[in-house]
């Protein structure tokens, strides 16, 4: 399965928070120099020069919290088992990311010479925090589209239901599984091979013309997806294996529309 970008672009985010969480621990067995080279808090400095638990505690939990970054982003890249609230943590962990980023700014601008360590580590953590707001749209993106799928779906199912009950059976024959609601573009996908098979059986092509018409007026309002829908999903796989003769009633009431949506991608008309 193609990765996007935004699963590519978690995915180093992922990384960089692990082994920034990695880098941390590490400041446990490097003692003081390490964690003023590191730019910790005066106090977590004198914790590890004294010897207290301040400075090990802290980190293991700072530690921690960048596994858990580490671990949302994986996850939303598709690469882990899934986590709970992945969206709301997305969200958080990105304005976490960026506010750290950011803080250094005045910093910066205040200080005799140029800090480049400081410089680094804002702009790598201004990068995972924008990748961490990508990631966030994408999951915003896709809980958008599966409302769409689903009210389409239902809607279709409301108006034609005898098609509906067809294209289940077809679906598990061709799937032999039950239809989830990632899957319902396959679903739409046996709808098609519903009509063809009512063409082949020269159902009264009047029966179809409510649901060419319906599939028409929903193409000419709906969203960008649901168009795909109906002409990838639909549209493109009429006709298929119907001989032209029996084809030719049914193309006859079929609207200008998508009769357009279906020439344009076989370079031809079915009859």
């Amino acid at each position: 399965m193609q990765r996007t970008n935004t699963e590519k672009l978690l995915t180093s985010a992922g990384v960089i928070a692990f082994a920034a969480a990695a880098w941390h621990l590490l400041c446990i067995w490097g003692g003081p120099s390490w964690y003023a080279f590191a730019r910790a808090p005066h106090a977590l400095i004198e914790s590890a020069q004294q010897g207290t638990y301040l400075a090990p505690v802290a980190t293991i939990i700072v530690a921690g919290l960048m596994f858990t970054c580490s671990a949302y982003a994986l996850c939303a890249a598709g690469l882990i088992r899934k986590m709970p609230l992945i969206t709301a943590a997305l969200s958080t962990i990105a304005l976490i990311c960026v506010a750290r980023a950011l803080i250094a700014v005045p910093l910066l601008i205040r200080s005799i010479e140029l800090d480049i360590w400081q410089l680094i580590a804002s702009s790598v953590w201004l990068y995972v925090g924008t990748c961490f707001l990508l990631g966030a749209k994408q999951r915003i993106n896709e809980r958008r589209e599966l409302h769409l799928e689903l009210a389409f779906y239902d809607e279709f199912r409301a108006q034609f239901p005898v098609i509906s009950n067809k294209a289940d059976r077809a679906y598990f024959q061709r799937w032999n599984e039950k239809l989830e609601p990632l899957f319902i573009y396959s679903w739409f996908e046996s709808v098609a091979q519903v009509i063809n098979n009512e063409m082949n059986a020269q159902t009264n092509a009047t029966v179809l013309m409510t649901l060419f018409e319906y599939l028409n007026n929903q193409y000419e309002v709906a969203d960008k997806l649901i168009k795909h829908y109906i002409d990838v999903a639909i549209i493109e796989n009429l006709f298929w294996q119907v001989a032209p003769k029996h084809a030719k009633p049914y193309w006859q009431v079929l609207p200008a529309t998508l009769k357009t949506l279906y020439s344009d991608f076989h370079g031809r008309e079915p009859i």
